[in-house]
């Protein structure tokens, strides 16, 4: 199988294509951060062929990531080892899965906290989305009972496919599913429910999964074309951000993208399938500044 991997030098700020109707705040004094490239360093099919994966996350344990599947009230989410592939944990969580599409990670306090995005809605037709939330350390004997949050968008339904967190502002973001621009949703973690505020879209089409880098240098966007990861500066606000040409990019050949994320150490991890293979494959790419490390 071929792929393409392209690396792109970060030179300038430059605006990434917002078109009408986009909102993007400029902030005129910003400084390039320093060029930094990705290199895959393993590629690992998963041990069992869950065939719906439509998100990831990280564990608080590293070299392990969290797996869901987009199955009709079969609310399971699953513990991988990247290294292996092999699943360690198949976790029940007590609620609906209507459409879980992606998840999300935070920490607080020392305190791991998983967020999962019921927020699917392909035929908008969903009165609101809704996050499933609960503590890591809280998994016994394989069950968790999690806090639910329900928002509802300002105008109409949309068909959401991606969510992440910014931990330091303490917001959800929710990004449509689309052939045209990506809009962006946002709003405070704090809010058990609530409507969404709409902060601008993005010039990037279906995309189906989004993470935040812990060092709030990166965020990583998951779409059918392949990965595509641009770099963000200290102050950035995701609200604010104009998006600029990405400075790694990962496009697929056969693939079909299941989901993507951040490790601890800005490591980037995405689950992938071949149209001509059985099982999913979990592949790992490792910041060339950072210091080596086998995973």
């Amino acid at each position: 199988m071929n792929f393409i991997t392209r690396k792109l030098p970060y030179l300038l700020l430059t605006l990434l294509l917002f078109k009408l109707g986009c909102k993007s705040i400029e902030n005129k004094n910003e400084i390039p951060t320093a060029i930094v490239n990705y290199d895959k360093v393993s590629e690992q099919p998963l041990s069992h062929n869950l065939e719906k994966i439509t998100g990831i996350v990280r564990s608080s344990d590293y070299g392990k990531i969290w797996v869901q599947e987009n199955t009709e009230n079969d609310p399971y989410i699953y513990l991988y080892d990247v290294t292996t592939g092999k699943q360690l944990k198949k976790v029940f969580v007590r609620g609906t899965s209507l459409a879980w599409e992606d998840l999300a990670y935070s920490e607080e306090g020392g305190v791991n906290t998983i967020h999962i995005g019921d927020i699917g809605d392909q035929n908008k037709v969903r009165n609101n989305i809704q996050v499933y939330t609960f503590k890591e350390n809280s998994v016994l004997d394989n069950f968790v009972a999690p806090s639910i949050n329900v928002y509802q968008f300002p105008d109409k339904p949309k068909d959401v496919r991606a969510m992440m967190v910014h931990q330091k502002n303490k917001e959800y973001y929710f990004f449509t599913y689309s052939q045209k621009n990506t809009e962006i949703f946002k709003i405070s973690m704090d809010k058990q429910e609530g409507t969404l505020e709409r902060v601008g879209c993005v010039n990037l089409k279906l995309v189906e999964s989004v993470d935040y880098s812990e060092k709030y240098n990166n965020i990583v966007f998951l779409s059918k074309m392949g990965v595509h990861l641009f770099n963000l500066n200290e102050k950035d606000n995701l609200s604010e951000i104009k998006n600029r040409k990405p400075k790694f990019e990962y496009h697929f050949e056969n693939f079909d993208g299941k989901g993507v994320c951040f490790a601890s150490d800005n490591s980037l991890y995405v689950v992938s399938k071949n149209v001509k293979e059985t099982n999913p494959k979990v592949i790992v790419f490792n910041e060339e500044q950072l210091s080596s490390k086998e995973i």
